[in-house]
């Protein structure tokens, strides 16, 4: 199933944070020579990554590039750790938003962590937006005890403007709905 606004479920939660979403894809290309990046943050089951795939298959639609992949698969290096630069006589263009899932606190080597902080400082200095999306708080990220996730957190923070997602686990909500049908 393809996200989008339409099919996303509004309650007094979310209602806010989708209609700031739904601005943020709406006027993309205002954000986009803003540089105007976000960071997704609250419980697990509030909605970020809908909000996020919805922004996503909102923005391709309007012929813009997209890529969104978790946190882990970028560390694995599914995902190019460095934006597109030109090849022979090709231009290959950065994508215009890069979506990072689940920053959770992911173990990884300390230089495996410090090319994803390269790569978000890059695309900083670059002027590309990225959303990221978490389940931990924001004093949770700040106060991460180690060196390379405190980096990566201070990368995020200072590039991204925080929306706290709010309300019931929906997942659990579905799940307890689905089981009680049965």
């Amino acid at each position: 199933m393809t996200m989008t606004f339409e099919k996303m479920q509004i309650d007094p939660y979310n209602e806010r944070i989708l209609k700031l979403c739904r601005r943020y894809a709406k006027c993309f290309g205002t954000m986009l020579a803003d540089k105007c990046s976000l960071l997704f943050w609250g419980n697990i089951g509030t909605g970020k990554s809908c909000a996020a795939f919805a922004i996503a298959n909102h923005l391709l639609k309007d012929g813009f590039t997209v890529q969104i992949c978790t946190l882990s698969e970028l560390l694995e290096q599914k995902y190019p750790v460095e934006p597109a630069k030109p090849s022979g006589n090709e231009e290959t263009a950065p994508l215009d938003l890069f979506i990072i899932d689940e920053i959770n606190g992911v173990n990884a080597p300390e230089n495996t962590l410090h090319g994803v902080c390269s790569f978000i400082e890059e695309r900083n200095r670059l002027r590309l937006p990225m959303i990221f999306i978490t389940s931990l708080t924001l004093t949770e990220m700040q106060r991460a005890s180690d060196e390379a996730h405190h980096r990566l957190y201070s990368a995020i923070l200072s590039t991204a403007y925080p929306l706290q997602f709010t309300g019931k686990n929906r997942h659990l909500a579905d799940h307890v709905f689905k089981n009680a049908d049965n």
